[in-house]
């Protein structure tokens, strides 16, 4: 795998073998490495401490699954009393708690290998920081294009060569 940067994007190419002989070797997968917006739904009743526990926990899943600069953090946290908040299993036998956090992220698109490397590296950030069970832990993508983000000042930064 290499990282080209260009002036206005930067984008990471995967090399991935194409079955056949037309196409061997081609670049198939190509994604944005900038930020995803996060939001996370939670119970009510989390100290501050545990909230930047869950927010840190998170970023580092974010850097290391998306490869995104440190300082492209963008999360955003909703608390809903506890009966505002159903959140069962789908049939797969999950047991919920009260740490129960669906995380919705709006992002530029993605591969599945690095929203797949997300899903694993988000739960293990929060068992081990955070003090959430992967059986807690809900995750939803949104998909956007760089005409849907502004940054601020009435501009679109992708769009304008900003970003």
């Amino acid at each position: 795998m290499f990282v080209f940067t260009a002036s206005i994007y930067r984008w990471r190419f995967t090399k991935v073998e194409l079955s056949g002989s037309a196409g061997a070797g081609q670049y198939k997968s190509i994604e944005a490495t900038h930020m995803p917006l996060l939001r996370f739904d939670v119970v009510k009743g989390r100290t501050d401490a545990e909230l930047k526990a869950m927010l840190d926990a998170s970023h580092r899943a974010v850097l290391s699954a998306f490869n995104v600069p440190a300082r492209d953090r963008y999360q955003i946290v909703h608390e809903h009393e506890a009966s505002r908040m159903m959140v069962e299993d789908t049939g797969l036998g999950f047991d919920r708690s009260s740490k129960v956090v669906i995380v919705s992220v709006t992002s530029r698109p993605r591969s599945e290998m690095s929203k797949r490397q997300f899903y694993a590296d988000l739960c293990r950030e929060l068992a081990g920081h955070a003090g959430i069970e992967p059986s807690d832990v809900v995750v939803t993508f949104t998909i956007n294009s760089d005409t849907d983000w502004s940054f601020g000042g009435g501009k679109a930064q992708f769009l304008t060569g900003e970003l």
